[in-house]
């Protein structure tokens, strides 16, 4: 039987958990409790203290035995906002039946009895002298590393559903590695315990403790003298399971340290380590730290004899796994070597971002790192990704090496086909784990080289004083003579080699009917509380803003009273508000796309893409079928500058390119920049409007009482409701239907999934239930509640199919739908579906991705449009056509616009259908486009029907946010003429007859619901703003009167934006909103003071 064997039996054994035994310098055992009586300990520390408390994150220990991890969760026990136990096993304890709250009960308890005992384990004390002060605790810890690696390995899903337990908290995990002979050699050093009691002797009577001085103590022989074959085989499958884990747990949650690294920079590592964790990235308490971090590794290898065949193993491991790569029998790796040379003090704070990959881009990166450290940029700065297709891939160990002789940082492994998406999460990942708030990044895609002409430092200096956050500049494309796709060589420099100055990206992006001048300009220097957004053109401002709250709560004290700048960095970002260097972002600049003014920049991106190895790099990208839609795009319009053939290499069509020309570049750094401020903020001059500054809070009006009740902005977890026209609420008023998510804002994908689940507005906290592959940023699934069975309805994707599912929170089986709900009929039993995957064609934002069947070659297909779904059944009728619905627009067309709709070509669809109260007709939106170019709110008309499809009609042209009043009116906001209209259930006559709703105070489109018990009584938002502000209307006396105030709504316009879709129960006392204010999208209720 294995080790791995016993230790599943033990794991099995019954409902006991092994606790340590905490006994002074004696303590190294555990002792089995039954599980029931850690439950009844875990109340008792509650009812004495706290449980979560303020926590947000979970940190967790995964990896081998005798790597450090005991050192380094002591180092994090000992940050005065952390508290971590020891040997508790966090998982174990949940995996028994313990609730989240009893283990984070638990965790206290035993962390601060180790604390008590003087933190001795195996004879060594981990206990940090002179700690700081506690205070109170942001994360919670437990360290058992090797038990959480086999509890994963035996239950694979058992991590996914910790995670989701302790949600909206965050699961962050910490592997500490060290080189695999040594973990062998002591593994095998310490079978039997003998090794363990000696040393804890020898401790005692302060004799050393070093391998070799306890063998020789060892009279009795009862220590094993070599490499045992059953721990190797063991720590064969340790490695299968921290490959399995670390698979399973998203980049920016799991940290990897090396335990060489920690010896040689303790500081610098335990810092990362922290920031990592959402501590405060002061370096005082790491340097306390760093106390209990011996000067040396003990190289335990050298001690025992090794086998060939047990040698052979390990290295192979080292060659498998990406968290042992480097590591050898001769020496040990160190993950991040010291600069060769000190750096200059004014850059030691710069960090550079990077990607290679080692298939295309190898030749490049020599000359990446000659031009960044020319700039002065320390070289063990240099962070770099490698992304290889196999791990054995020839460049890889190359690039490795290129890496390691220039002293750069250890790079991060990615082994697997390269994504964009991917290759930015990571990015993202590795700044956040290796930076601070204090320093600087330097983002640059290998082939790019940044331009500064009077160097890096004065510009620095420049954004220090002007307190700027970041610096964009314009990409300018390098070619070789005659446009040539020329082999990057070693010699002469990549300038020399790529003479050619001129812009092409700009052809490249200008794709048709779009503003799309983000895609020409990157984010070339910036705080590293800044992470860039996908491709680096801008900014994740959702994941920035997280990131700089963690930071700013762990560092704690008040951010406005201090003169640091780095803290007022933070403050900046925080607000969501950081500062561009040239006064606003260049992709808001209308020139930006002229060559004249992009190439007037003389701090720039110099762009090197264009070599031999593009036309392979772009086949390799779409063979990997990861390529977004977008990607796809830029990939063919890649191609598309490509002319023929010369000398055997491809070239660039020169015709496509603009050219430097010399009156181009006329301007210094500094005189081009105070022109460039001088105009951005003319521009903003005229644009500029009032509004509540975003930095501040959500707040509520008097009268009114506001709760948040989902959290995880922090960790880049968001939440929000569906729509506000569908019953996202229960009958009760009690529960919603909701979303959570934890990806980054950008069009989803058919990979992309979101978990559907309930909050519960008395307690808060999102319960989920499933996962959806159909979502929109805009409508999320269409969750919504069958309010006469409590059951909750949404959309889902099989394949290319789209289907809807039901079941009830409170347990019972799933059913499904073979087609997806949009809307149901005040009873639940009737639902109305549309074509969404054509939707998601002609109106991206609100269909779903990854769905077949939408036909758009087809203008108005006969047998697609609007369903009824018997939900009881499941079966379904077309009872309006999208033929069927033209027929009925050229009703009230004129005789040109008739013509007009003939000769264009336009493509139709449906959108925004609802049933009316008495169930007897529904209202959709019949609007148009041509395939290939814009749609505006004027291209559409809103259309009634009878629900067995008798009787169309349409009621309003360019009608926005329809909404039924009662069985025979409806309100809307007119587009057109801009008001909010009320008219009958009756075909449009122009002009249109209708009445205007409070046209004083709706002055521009809204999100409005009426009370269904008062319908005089309204409740709307005022959306597409930064601050977007909630209030109420009494139409039947015209008073109006502030609810809420929601800051922090950016963007404020797009598919991305967050829209509050205010849902009001039907008296009006309670009212459910999504909001940005956190950061991220959040669920928000309100209820009124005085309500009943």
């Amino acid at each position: 039987m294995t080790l791995q064997d016993l230790v599943l039996k033990a794991l099995a054994s019954g409902r006991d958990h092994a606790v340590p035994k905490f006994e002074g310098a004696e303590s190294r055992m555990h002792r089995r409790r039954d599980i029931r009586h850690l439950a009844l300990a875990a109340r008792r520390a509650a009812w004495r203290g706290q449980a979560w408390g303020r926590a947000d994150t979970l940190v967790l220990f995964a990896g081998f035995p005798r790597s450090g991890h005991s050192l380094v969760g002591a180092a994090v026990d000992s940050h005065p906002a952390a508290i971590v136990s020891h040997e508790l096993d966090a998982l174990g304890l949940f995996e028994g039946g313990l609730t989240p709250w009893q283990v984070a009960a638990l965790i206290r308890l035993y962390a601060h009895a180790f604390r008590d005992a003087g933190q001795y384990w195996n004879g060594h004390s981990y206990a940090v002298p002179d700690r700081l002060p506690e205070s109170e605790a942001r994360v919670l810890g437990d360290k058992k590393g090797d038990w959480l690696v086999r509890r994963a390995l035996s239950d694979p899903g058992l991590i996914d559903r910790f995670r989701k337990a302790i949600a909206p908290r965050r699961l962050a995990i910490v592997n500490v590695v060290r080189n695999p002979f040594d973990n062998v050699a002591t593994l095998s050093l310490r079978k039997g315990r003998h090794y363990d009691r000696l040393k804890i002797d020898a401790r005692a009577r302060g004799r050393p403790t070093d391998a070799a001085s306890l063998l020789a103590a060892d009279r009795e022989g009862r220590i094993p003298r070599t490499a045992l074959p059953e721990m190797i085989e063991d720590y064969e499958t340790l490695c299968r399971g921290l490959e399995t884990l670390r698979q399973a747990v998203p980049p920016r949650d799991w940290f990897t340290l090396r335990h060489e690294d920690l010896v040689i920079d303790p500081v610098g590592e335990l810092s990362r380590l922290f920031a990592f964790a959402g501590l405060a990235p002061t370096q005082e308490p790491a340097r306390r730290a760093a106390a209990v971090v011996a000067s040396e590794t003990h190289a335990t290898r050298h001690v025992v004899a090794w086998s060939d065949d047990a040698r052979d193993r390990i290295a192979a491991l080292s060659e498998r796994y990406p968290f042992l790569a480097g590591y050898s029998f001769a020496e040990p790796r160190a993950r991040r070597a010291r600069p060769l040379a000190a750096p200059a003090p004014a850059l030691a704070n710069v960090h550079v971002m990077t990607a290679v990959g080692v298939t295309g881009d190898l030749a490049l990166l020599p000359h990446f790192l000659d031009h960044y450290t020319g700039l002065g940029i320390p070289p063990g700065n240099i962070h770099a990704i490698l992304n290889a297709p196999e791990a054995d891939a020839p460049g890889l160990a190359e690039a490795r090496a290129r890496l390691s002789e220039r002293g750069c940082a250890e790079p991060e492994i990615w082994v697997g086909p390269y994504s964009s998406r991917e290759m930015w999460e990571r990015r993202r990942a590795l700044q956040a784990g290796r930076t601070g708030a204090g320093d600087w990044i330097v983002s640059a895609d290998v082939d790019e080289l940044h331009v500064y002409p009077e160097g890096l430092a004065p510009v620095l200096e420049t954004m220090e004083t002007l307190s700027a956050d970041l610096l964009q500049g314009p990409m300018i494309d390098r070619l070789a003579p005659r446009g040539r796709l020329a082999p990057v060589a070693e010699a002469p420099d990549l300038f020399a080699q790529f003479p050619l100055e001129g812009d092409l990206m700009c052809q490249i992006s200008r794709w048709p009917e779009r503003t799309d001048q983000g895609g020409t300009v990157k984010v070339m220097l910036c705080s590293a509380t800044i992470l860039p957004g996908l491709g680096g053109h801008g900014i994740d401002r959702e994941q920035s803003v997280a990131r700089a709250r963690a930071l700013a709560e762990a560092l704690g004290g008040d951010l406005a009273a201090s003169d640091d700048p780095a803290a007022k960095r933070l403050e900046r970002c925080v607000a969501g508000a950081p500062v561009h260097l040239a006064g606003g972002p260049l992709t808001g600049d209308p020139r930006i796309k002229d060559p004249a003014f992009r190439l007037s920049f003389p701090v720039h991106v110099a762009h090197f893409k264009w070599h031999a190895g593009l036309p392979a790099e772009i086949a390799r990208r779409r063979a990997s079928g990861l390529q977004t839609p977008q990607a796809e795009r830029y990939a063919t319009r890649l191609e598309a500058m490509l002319g023929p053939e010369e000398e055997g290499a491809g070239r660039i069509d020169l015709d496509r390119f603009a050219p430097l020309c010399p009156e181009h570049r006329a301007r210094g750094f500094r005189s081009h920049l105070d022109m460039l401020r001088r105009q951005m903020a003319e521009r903003q001059q005229l644009h500029r409007r009032q509004r509540v500054p975003a930095s501040a809070p959500a707040s509520a009006a008097l009268g009114w009482r506001l709760r948040q009740l989902t959290f995880g902005s922090a960790a880049g977890i968001g939440h929000f409701h569906s729509y506000y026209d569908i019953p996202v609420l229960n009958a009760a008023a009690t529960r919603i239907a909701a979303v959570r998510f934890d990806r980054p804002q950008r069009s989803p994908v058919p990979e992309d999934s979101v978990e559907v689940g309930v909050v519960e507005i008395a307690t808060g906290g999102f319960r989920p239930l499933a996962r959806s592959r159909a979502w929109s940023w805009q409508q999320g699934p269409m969750a919504q509640w069958i309010a006469a069975e409590e059951k909750l309805v949404w959309n889902d994707r099989e394949g290319e199919r789209f289907i809807a599912r039901l079941m009830s929170p409170d347990g019972g089986a799933e059913r499904r739908l073979e087609r997806p709900v949009y809307a149901l009929d005040p009873g639940g039993r009737v639902g109305l579906s549309l074509n969404f995957a054509r939707l998601d064609r002609l109106r991206p934002g609100y269909g779903y991705a990854g769905g077949g069947g939408a036909r758009i070659e087809e203008a108005a297909p006969e047998d697609d449009g609007l369903w009824k779904i018997d939900i009881a059944t499941g079966e379904s009728t077309l009872i309006l056509s999208l033929a069927r619905g033209v027929e009925t627009l050229r009703r009230v067309l004129t005789t040109e616009e008739r013509a007009e709709h003939d000769a264009q070509g336009f493509r139709y669809w449906f959108n925004h259908c609802k049933v009316s109260p008495d169930g007897r007709r529904f209202a959709v939106k019949l609007r148009w486009r041509r395939p290939d170019g814009p749609w505006t709110g004027l291209m559409g008309v809103s259309m009634t029907c009878g629900m067995d499809g008798a009787d169309p009609r349409v009621i309003a042209r360019a009608a926005s946010h329809v909404m039924w009043h009662d069985p025979g009116h409806l309100y809307f906001w007119n587009q057109r003429d801009k008001y909010v209209a009320r008219k009958p259930d009756a075909e449009l006559v122009e002009p249109i007859e209708a009445e205007r709703l409070a046209p004083e105070e709706f002055t521009s489109n809204v999100h409005l619901r009426h009370l269904a018990e008062a319908p005089a009584r309204m409740v709307y938002d005022v959306p597409y703003q930064p601050v977007v502000h909630l209030r109420e209307i009494d139409l039947g006396t015209g008073r109006a009167a502030p609810i809420a105030t929601f800051p922090g709504h950016d963007p404020a316009h797009g598919q991305f934006r967050c829209d509050l879709h205010p849902v009001p129960t039907p008296d009006g006392n309670r009212i459910v909103v999504s909001a940005m204010s956190d950061g991220a999208r959040q669920l928000y209720v309100l209820d009124r003071e005085d309500a009943p």
